[in-house]
């Protein structure tokens, strides 16, 4: 799967994954996703997604047993794209908020905390679920706020203590931009 730097193969593409998304073809979403991450670097083309776009990857988050590793790699995917979509795009942030995708990105986080057993594929997830947090609050106060009534204290936390030293990492730069303009929030994160 090959996009080139052009609006209407990437609509292409998203038509592509919507058809391969309904009965559910994990396998093969895979490839698509890949594309489209690949493409997202490209300011223009996420300028040209749309409310359906992050819709469906918001819904390919809840439609995905965690378990299956066909469905955690195309889970990982669409984190990865939404986190890119999201990368100084304030309609996108905006859309991506509505949604509430940062509320089913939350709730994988602290299923991952929790469990363990998925090894590599964690830590990939959790990683990845931070960036997409990260750029979501990137000049986006109201990006801020959601994120730091859904993370704080007990997120942010849990993903300091679990041991995953990438996630860690990015942690420290969502408290960062959290705070950054924020006295209030800067003075109950330092008590």
């Amino acid at each position: 799967y090959v996009i080139p730097n052009m609006s209407a193969t990437w609509r292409d593409c998203f038509s592509d994954l919507r058809r391969k998304f309904q009965p559910l073809l994990w396998s093969e979403l895979h490839p698509i996703l890949e594309a489209l991450i690949r493409a997202s670097t490209d300011v223009s083309n996420r300028e040209s997604s749309n409310f359906d776009d992050v819709s469906l990857l918001s819904e390919l988050l809840s439609n995905t047993d965690i378990a299956d590793a066909n469905a955690a790699d195309a889970r990982l995917c669409a984190i990865k794209l939404m986190r890119n979509l999201c990368a100084g795009v304030p309609r996108n942030q905006r859309h991506i908020l509505q949604i509430g995708a940062p509320d089913k990105i939350v709730s994988l986080m602290r299923s991952l905390l929790n469990d363990h057993s998925l090894g590599w594929n964690r830590n990939q997830l959790l990683t990845a679920a931070l960036q997409f947090l990260g750029n979501l609050c990137t000049s986006f106060p109201e990006g801020q706020v959601a994120v730091w009534e859904l993370c704080y204290p007990r997120l942010f936390g849990s993903v300091m203590e679990c041991g995953v030293c990438e996630a860690a990492d990015v942690c420290c730069m969502v408290i960062h931009v959290c705070t950054l303009n924020n006295m209030e929030r800067r003075w109950v994160y330092m008590q």
